[in-house]
């Protein structure tokens, strides 16, 4: 059985202080015992990185993962504090950054107790002392560079000073880092109160943590022991990887063989938000459950599982998020502007390599309203598979089976010449007005000369470019017979009706749309189904018909800190000749037409789990 991990790392005890007035941390006064007489105190901090193996009772969402060692380690940290103490400040998204202390973890005392926490960290940090009476926490790890403490000073880009700046403010910061160069970035996680199996889901969150003022120590041996604050983090980045059950094998359809030759994940945003961004409308769908569900399953972006449980962060009635937004939420995008925000393969060219099964790699989170649940907006991962042992083959009309000559793709378009079925009516007009012979003419494949393009469109349709008679049909027509003159008609039937795909090289490629909500149906993990339950089914013209935002939100995308393994478990039919341009195409994730089905598993990590049979 797969483990699957948290990555809400739970960072309990910022350790603030002592204060009962407004003058409490004003340090080294009467009445203030947690700072001593340089106007220091001492602050501890729990790292808590939870993990929980093995399926819920809530399908797929509260399942978890370790992961790697790298991917959970803890190598430095920065431990920003905030101002709520105005009654003007009425959200945590008001309050206002005081300063920010670098947290030192080479002296950190490590707990590996055997429950649900993978490791904890104990840190002590010195602080100085503030007026203010009401403090929250962020706490960041493994910073990158992105922001960076000096001085007391939080600081963007090493000299963008962000004292003073509302958590809204810094809500907005965006990075194009990579977050995974030095460890992998990690920050508070929202969480939310009641549980997403709630029977009323109140849709409220945070992602600050209130410091207990009451704790600050004046020593750092007094401090160890008295957390004051739990903070969860969580990684910056989502994870995807990709495992084929069969390397090679045969086609369900036609029993053609294949080798899989890899996958890379494509179509990825290039910016994301440094905090995850709950966004506006979080008190509305954090609500959301599916109408195939309600009201047994309440809320699908909530966990049910109390984050916590060792001996130094106790269960605490506190449950993971499972949604956010990203940069370009609800943007719609031309070629232009997708370029400027997307990572995209718009030909095989672009891959310098393909990645093995098993494989994974870690990319920005990427969301979007329904209404932008689209092609052009959604992360894939590409498959290349190759048929025919790696030789050039053509289809015709999309057919699932290999032309492997040239002799045999013309034979398959003179077929619509030659047919019975098929009128063209001043062709064989013209044949059998101007034939030598007076009795019955046969007309062949050999009585007509096809010309090609040099190579296939963008689509990979190798086009017929011209067509006439050879000099064996120019031979069954009788001497003096006028030159035919619709060979421009019939070539541009020909490329309408025997449409030729060339695959070079005998490479396929597939994509899979990567869900969030992930699972083959209803029944196995899919906490968004789509197709098959709804009253007023899905068509071609309205792919999330009814409550769109409520049963559909979130079914595809990628958040940080949950791991999407997709499990290839078939190739049914041949796919694509070249990659399929999403830049500017807005066809529904879902659609009747639908060319590749897929399991995902998110994985925590979240993890979660998608299978998938290419070319279904």
């Amino acid at each position: 059985m797969k483990k699957t991990l948290l990555f809400s790392v739970a960072l309990a005890g910022l350790m603030l202080g002592s204060c009962s007035s407004s003058d409490d941390l004003n340090g080294g006064g009467t009445g203030n015992p947690g700072f001593n007489k340089d106007g220091n105190g001492f602050m501890s901090i729990s790292v808590n990185l939870p993990t929980r193996s093995g399926s819920t009772t809530r399908a797929e969402n509260d399942k978890y993962e370790d992961g790697l060692l790298s991917e959970y380690e803890v190598k430095n940290g920065i431990l920003a504090l905030f101002d709520a103490s105005s009654k003007s400040k009425t959200s945590e998204g008001d309050y206002t950054l005081l300063a920010a202390y670098k947290l030192d973890l080479t002296d950190s005392e490590l707990d590996t107790d055997n429950d649900n926490i993978t490791s904890t960290h104990s840190v002590v940090t010195q602080i100085k002392s503030t007026t203010a009476t009401d403090v929250y926490a962020l706490v960041l790890l493994n910073d990158n560079s992105i922001l960076t403490a000096s001085d007391g000073k939080l600081l963007q880009n090493g000299s963008t000073d962000l004292t003073g700046k509302t958590y809204n403010e810094i809500l907005k910061l965006t990075t194009e880092n990579a977050m995974t160069g030095t460890g992998f970035f990690m920050a508070n996680a929202p969480v939310s109160a009641t549980p997403g199996n709630a029977s009323a889901p109140d849709g409220k969150y945070t992602t600050l943590s209130k410091v207990d003022l009451s704790k600050i120590k004046e020593t750092k041996s007094e401090a160890i022991n008295d957390p004051a604050v739990s903070v969860f983090v969580e990684r910056g980045v989502a994870k995807v990887s990709l495992n084929s059950t069969s390397l090679s094998g045969n086609t369900s359809d036609d029993n053609l063989p294949y080798e899989f030759n890899g996958w890379v994940l494509d179509n990825t945003t290039k910016s994301s938000y440094i905090v995850r961004n709950m966004g506006t409308d979080a008190g509305n769908y954090l609500k959301y459950s599916s109408e195939k569900f309600a009201p047994a399953l309440n809320s699908r972006f909530v966990g049910d599982t109390n984050l916590g449980a060792t001996s130094k962060q106790p269960a605490v009635d506190l449950y993971r998020t499972y949604w956010c937004v990203d940069p370009t939420y609800s943007q719609k995008f031309d070629a232009t502007s997708h370029a400027a925000n997307f990572n995209t393969v718009t030909s095989a060219a672009d891959v310098t390599s393909w990645l093995t099964s098993g494989k994974y790699v870690y990319c920005h989170e990427n969301t979007f309203d329904v209404a932008h649940m689209d092609y052009s907006n959604t992360t894939r991962a590409l498959v290349k598979v190759t048929f025919n042992k790696g030789n050039k083959f053509y289809t015709n009309n999309g057919a699932n089976a290999i032309l492997d000559t040239d002799g045999k793709r013309d034979d398959a378009v003179m077929s619509y010449v030659l047919g019975t079925d098929i009128n063209i009516v001043d062709l064989k007009k013209y044949l059998s007005d101007n034939q030598a012979s007076t009795g019955t003419v046969t007309w062949s494949r050999a009585d007509f000369d096809l010309t090609w393009a040099a190579t296939p469109d963008k689509d990979g349709i190798l086009k017929v470019t011209g067509i006439k008679l050879s000099a064996a049909g120019e031979k069954k027509l009788k001497p003096g017979s006028p030159a035919f003159t619709g060979w421009d008609a019939i070539k541009d039937q020909l490329n309408t009706n025997r449409v030729i795909r060339q695959y070079d090289n005998g490479a396929s490629y597939y994509e899979v749309r990567i869900k969030h909500f992930a699972g083959d149906d209803a029944k196995n993990g899919d906490l968004a189904p789509w197709n098959t339950w709804e009253t007023v089914k899905p068509s071609a013209s309205e792919a999330y018909p009814g409550n769109k935002e409520q049963n559909y939100l979130g079914r595809y995308g990628l958040v940080r800190n949950n791991w999407y393994d997709i499990d290839v478990t078939a190739i049914k039919k041949i796919g694509s000749p070249v990659v399929p341009d999403i830049t500017t195409d807005t066809t529904p994730d879902d659609n009747i037409d639908a060319y590749i089905s897929a399991k995902i598993n998110v994985l925590s990590w979240a993890k979660r789990t998608q299978s998938t049979i290419l070319g279904k």
